[in-house]
Order: C-alpha cells, then structure tokens, then sequence
C-alpha cells in the first residue's frame, strides 16, 4: 500500500502527540518542537519565487527526520485482526493475510482508511497492489480479487522483487542487467587512469553492493541457475580486470552477510528480526558445546532464520 505525498501531509500536531508519548528526553522533544515551529514553505515556478507561507503539515523528504517520523506518526495503525500482519517501512506498508484470513482483507483495508483520513493521509489506489503467494501444486482455489485493487504475479518489496511462486529468477535478472550496465562506467574510469585498487573499491562500493543487495532476504529462494548467473557475472567482473582475482564469489560474499546479520539478530533484543527467533532450550547433561542453544524448528533452507538455525550446528 501506498499514500499520496505522505511526507507531505503528515500533520506536525499529530506528530507531536505520538511524540509526546514515548520515552525520550524532555530536550529531544523540545528539539524537534522547535524544528517544526513556524516551519515555511515557498514555491519558485518558470522563474517566479511566491512570498513564504506557514506551513503545519510536512515533515521534510530527504530529511534524516522525515522516515522517522513518518514511523513514529504511523506506530497507532495495527491489523484489526490479530491473526494478519502489518509491516510498515517509512511510507510503504504491508498487509499480510493467511488464505483462510482473506475474509478480513476488506475490513482491514477500511480500518487502514480510516486511520489515513485521520492522519490527513489518503491512499493511492495506483500504487496499491495486491499479490497471492501459494504453495507449489496447490490445487486450492485462490481468493476472489479485492475491489479496486490490482492484482500482480511480482511485487517490489523494498528493492527485491517477489514473485507470486517465491521464484527469484525476476529479481536476479534485473539486479545483473543493472550491474551489466554500471559496467560501463567501471570502463570509463579505467580509461581516465583511475588505479587498479581504486577502481576495484568502486566496484566493490557499487556494483557488487547491488548485486548482492538484501541477500540474506532471497539467496536461499534463488534456484541453482539463478546463483550461476550471480557467479558467472562475478567471474566476468575479476575477467574484466574490475575486482581482484582473489575477490570472494557471490556465495562467499552471501555466506557472509548471513553471518553478520544473524550475529546481530542473536545479540541485540532490538533488532527488527530478533522476535523471529525460536525459544532456547538448556540441556542438564554435557556434550560438546553447541553453536546455539534455540529450538530447531521445521527444516527450511530458504528462510534466512531457519537456514542459519540449521547452518550453525551443522
């Protein structure tokens, strides 16, 4: 789901209040109080600049303030169903629901309404998608279409693309097309005599970030020729002479996002995924020491929680 210029209608008073409910310094609030006092606005068009004019709605895209108080603004919104989810990032917003839940799909959608007409939000219906993930062969009947609402077999979630059968194969494809061509611009340095070790830290700082972006979401959904494509482009970037010979593959450079990401779930209780993890278990007898004392849950090697459950004490 999407707003229409959220960041810019987000009312300050309203802010304020969700503020004013958490647990933060009294000089923080009066802080951000003051950031958004008398806040003014002016409009330059074909040369001509209006005169300024207060302003008590915005809370400044491209701002360090703005998703988070988009954030903090939208922290009252939660599923009228306590069986649904609801993730929100910044602006963008998800609502999960369980094939046996749809019934609920409409009564959320109104609830999430009505808390945007409150919040002087309104929802754009153009950039409001819905898609139904199923289970391989499942001869189930998928629920009827939402009223005003596409349907689509791939969604973009915060720069992954998901398909409907969990297939990665869209998303690789268009993250080594656009690794393709920043390949180019490697070249052009190259030829304007930047050194080897630099022009390998751009490459490093660019195009593989984005081929190897949020990794940790989909390498455990993409299919063993989909990781080939990934290798076989980190292979023609060290060819081209764009990354050292001894540069990590794909799958080494995935294995180590896991590691670091899964450290910072296990030690830090504030982490957005620590929730994720099972409960521990404790053993009265000795053995070995484990990697990790968590129940083990069902085997799954594509969810990242549960491949690297499994991984560590392999």
């Amino acid at each position: 789901m999407d707003y229409s210029k959220a960041f810019d209608t987000v009312r300050h008073s309203t802010l304020l209040e969700e503020l004013a409910r958490l647990d933060i310094p009294d000089a923080i609030y009066n802080w951000i109080v003051n950031y958004f006092d008398e806040r003014k606005h002016i409009t330059s068009f074909e040369g001509a600049t209006s005169s300024s004019c207060v302003i008590n709605a915005s809370v400044v895209q491209g701002s360090a303030l703005g998703p988070a108080g988009f954030i903090i603004m939208a922290s009252d919104l939660h599923p009228a169903n306590k069986m649904n989810k609801l993730l929100k990032y910044a602006d963008d917003m998800y609502l999960l629901v369980a094939g046996n839940n749809s019934n609920t799909i409409q009564i959320e959608l109104d609830r999430i309404a009505g808390w945007a007409d409150e919040n002087n939000l309104r929802l754009n219906p153009k950039k409001t998608s819905e898609m139904v993930i199923r289970r391989r062969g499942s001869k189930a009947a998928p629920p009827l279409p939402t009223a005003g609402i596409e349907r689509v077999t791939s969604m973009k979630i915060l720069g992954v693309t998901l398909q409907d059968n969990l297939s990665m194969a869209a998303h690789i494809s268009e993250v080594v097309s656009s690794c393709s061509s920043s390949l180019y611009a490697l070249r052009v340095l190259r030829n304007h005599g930047l050194p080897p070790a630099s022009l390998h830290e751009v490459s490093r700082a660019s195009t593989m970030a984005r081929l190897m972006y949020a990794s940790p979401a989909w390498w455990g959904f993409a299919s063993d020729g989909d990781r080939d494509r990934i290798e076989a482009f980190v292979r023609k970037t060290k060819r081209f002479g764009y990354l050292p010979p001894t540069a990590p593959s794909a799958a080494e450079l995935s294995d180590r996002a896991d590691t670091n990401l899964f450290k910072a779930v296990r030690t830090d209780s504030s982490h957005v995924l620590h929730d994720l993890l099972p409960p521990t278990t404790s053993h009265k007898h000795f053995l070995r020491p484990r990697a990790h004392n968590f129940v083990l849950p069902e085997k799954d090697d594509r969810n990242f929680i549960n491949r690297m459950l499994f991984k560590l004490v392999c």
